[in-house]
């Protein structure tokens, strides 16, 4: 898919953690900017992984992500509502919903952090759905998302995530 004019998506797994905030990385520049993301999981695993959203051209104000379903060659589905992105928003310290307004300055990299868990249950396979990203007043840029689930279970994978903030 077509990128927009003034930002560029970068799909990045969870084993490269996005640290440069204001110059592309060399493994980016190869790639290029887009792509899909794709990966491997086990059964019941929580997997994360992270969007490269660069500003080239203005700083860009609130950040969004959208998820849609991610649908098995088998017809099993993970539902949409299991993927999150950290970066925008949680479950605080009192279990209440909060959001948070990100954005990106000009030249700058705003790394999103993403997981999704994967249900104990699902058939494994291959799975497939999107990503959407945008910002206030931008068109939106759409990842393609891949994963392919392994049979194995993983032994220990605890419950639904929870992300807390510490209030100054």
């Amino acid at each position: 898919a077509a990128q927009p004019a003034s930002y560029l998506v970068f799909p990045e797994d969870r084993h490269h953690s996005i640290v440069m905030t204001r110059d592309l990385p060399l493994r980016w520049i190869e790639r290029g900017a887009g792509g899909a993301f794709v990966d491997t999981a086990s059964r019941g695993e929580f997997l994360s992984f992270q969007l490269g959203v660069f500003a080239l051209r203005g700083a860009l104000d609130s950040l969004s992500v959208e998820f849609s379903d991610l649908t098995g060659d088998a017809g099993g589905v993970i539902d949409a509502s299991l993927l999150t992105c950290f970066n925008l928003g949680g479950i605080d310290h009192q279990q209440r919903a909060f959001r948070k307004n990100v954005g990106v300055d000009s030249g700058s990299i705003q790394p999103l952090w993403c997981g999704v868990q994967v249900p104990r249950e699902i058939t494994p396979g291959r799975y497939s759905g999107s990503v959407s990203v945008g910002a206030a007043g931008r068109v939106r840029t759409v990842v393609p998302v891949t994963i392919f689930l392994r049979d194995n279970v993983v032994a220990a994978a605890g419950g639904r995530f929870v992300a807390f903030v510490l209030h100054e």
